[in-house]
């Protein structure tokens, strides 16, 4: 995946400056920044009586990332890593959710407090300038910290997940209509208004908080002409917005919205991107690239990509290159460095039921490779691993492990042969473990010695379940030469009298050491 991020950094005030911006109402100046419906003059009565009607929110403000988060590009960087983590979908946004923001533990009074007071952080941000406040208006106001307040206003709007975001995608709205704060207000705007709300609007959506309802209004609300410097601003918030859609969706996506696109800049601004990040996708996704038939000069650029990376490519990706890149000479290339690789089983072990499906490929040369591959995992496979796979299998392939098998079976010392028995005698004797498997099995204690493996398949007859009671009496007799069963519509009784029979044999023929 990848991201465009823009920087801002700030350092967190203290507690009371956190509580201030949350719920800071709008200075009532005569002639500057007001706000008419302000009930008190003072900042602390006021703080007293949000902490009297909701404490729990200014103690978890107090106990969550304010404390932690040192400025906006840390917290960016955390809910980009919390939004990696959780591949769900919340809230219709279409893009991951996040965990651990304020609004994500709050009631619905909280929200809608938290929403409320959303909008007073954009207040803050754009008009808390000398220009707007008048000290003989308002003397209690601490000027100095003006710069902190306006930077724990942009925390907050951070933190508050979904709410603070969709706060600040409405006023972008607003701003590209005309009818936003900085459109008619009368009063100076803060130089940095728009750039921090660009900020909070990347952040948000790299955290699945922008819905795709916000993003498809405020790509509507940036079309058209704008008069500076609003033109400039639409701009800006469409390559954010294109940013985002990146961030989240994976080549081939992005490759499909660009072929979708008319508008030429943002065509532009998608082929940048992919150009810049194909180099960081994985090679599936560039060879899910290929598969939307991107534009040529985009196509050559996948191709040298995807040459550059054979050396490095699982064997499953090489048939994959082999199989869908369209381009012969690529394909000699993959099929040239695929016959020269022998991985270890636990290197392909993870790939192999996709590798099977090249196995029964209609293209020869494929399916010959991915066998090779096949046979070449269970040479050296743990014998485990290879009755679990021969009971899912079918022939061909069933047949090609058996050789397989058979190959480490005639070049084994007996201390090996009898691990082979032990496994098979283990996965006999395991109740969970499917019918298919029992039989592959039953057909590896066949192959070994005699006397190795009779003994300990009789005395665990009475351990599988009746419906292997005919095959393993089929084994013991090929075995052997000795038919004492057990055999199809035997009973308990029956298998009792056959065991003795048995039992007594083994003490009678076996050597010694296989008693």
């Amino acid at each position: 995946m990848f991201s465009q991020r823009r920087r801002s950094s700030s350092k967190l005030g203290p507690s009371l400056v956190a509580w201030f911006c949350l719920v800071w109402p709008l200075a009532a100046f005569g002639h500057g920044w007001h706000n008419a419906t302000l009930t008190t003059s003072s900042l602390a009565d006021w703080l007293s009586d949000v902490k009297t009607a909701v404490p729990d929110v200014l103690k978890r403000l107090d106990q969550t990332e304010m404390r932690a988060v040192g400025n906006l590009d840390e917290l960016k960087r955390r809910v980009k890593s919390s939004a990696g983590e959780r591949e769900k979908e919340q809230g219709g946004s279409g893009r991951p959710g996040r965990a651990g923001v304020i609004d994500a533990e709050l009631s619905p009074q909280q929200r809608a407090l938290l929403s409320r007071k959303a909008n007073d952080c954009l207040e803050a941000l754009a008009f808390m300038t000398p220009d707007n406040i008048f000290p003989e208006e308002f003397p209690k106001f601490p000027m100095e910290k003006m710069d902190q307040y306006r930077q724990t206003a942009t925390k907050l709007l951070a933190i508050m997940g979904k709410q603070g975001t969709e706060a600040v995608a409405n006023e972008l709205r607003s701003l590209l209509m005309g009818m936003g704060r900085a459109n008619n207000s009368g009063l100076q705007i803060h130089p940095d208004y728009f750039r921090q709300l660009l900020d909070l609007l990347r952040a948000g959506g790299e955290a699945g908080d922008l819905t795709l309802d916000s993003e498809k209004l405020l790509r509507e609300a940036a079309a058209g002409v704008k008069p500076p410097p609003f033109d400039q601003l639409a701009e800006d918030v469409l390559e954010a917005l294109d940013d985002i859609d990146t961030s989240h969706a994976n080549l081939a996506r992005v490759a499909e919205v660009l072929a979708s696109t008319d508008d030429p800049r943002r065509k532009q601004r998608l082929l940048t991107r992919l150009r810049e990040h194909l180099p960081d996708a994985s090679l599936s996704e560039v060879l899910g690239l290929l598969d939307t038939k991107p534009e040529r000069s985009l196509r050559q650029l996948a191709l040298v990509d995807i040459q550059r990376r054979l050396g490095k490519a699982s064997v499953l990706e090489l048939m994959q290159v082999e199989a869908s890149v369209g381009d012969p000479a690529l394909e000699r290339s993959a099929r040239l460095e695929l016959a020269g690789r022998s991985p270890r089983y636990a290197d392909v072990k993870n790939d192999l039921d996709e590798i099977v499906k090249f196995a029964q490929s209609d293209r020869a040369d494929l399916a010959k490779a991915a066998q090779r591959q096949i046979a070449n995992a269970y040479q050296r496979a743990p014998m485990g691993a290879c009755l679990t796979w021969l009971g899912k299998v079918q022939e061909p392939l069933r047949t090609l492990t058996w050789t397989q098998i058979d190959g480490r079976i005639a070049r084994a010392d007996r201390r090996r042969l009898s691990l082979y028995r032990d496994v098979a005698v283990e996965r006999l004797q395991d109740a969970q473990a499917p019918a298919a498997e029992k039989q592959a099995a039953l057909e590896l204690l066949e192959r070994l010695d005699p006397a190795l493996a009779v003994g300990p398949l009789v005395e665990i007859l009475p351990q599988l379940p009746r419906e292997l009671w005919p095959p393993a009496g089929d084994v013991l007799r090929r075995l052997t030469h000795q038919d004492f069963g057990p055999r199809a519509g035997d009973g308990a009784a029956e298998l009792s009298a056959e065991l003795k029979k048995w039992r007594t044999w083994i003490e009678e023929h076996a050597p010694k050491d296989a008693q």
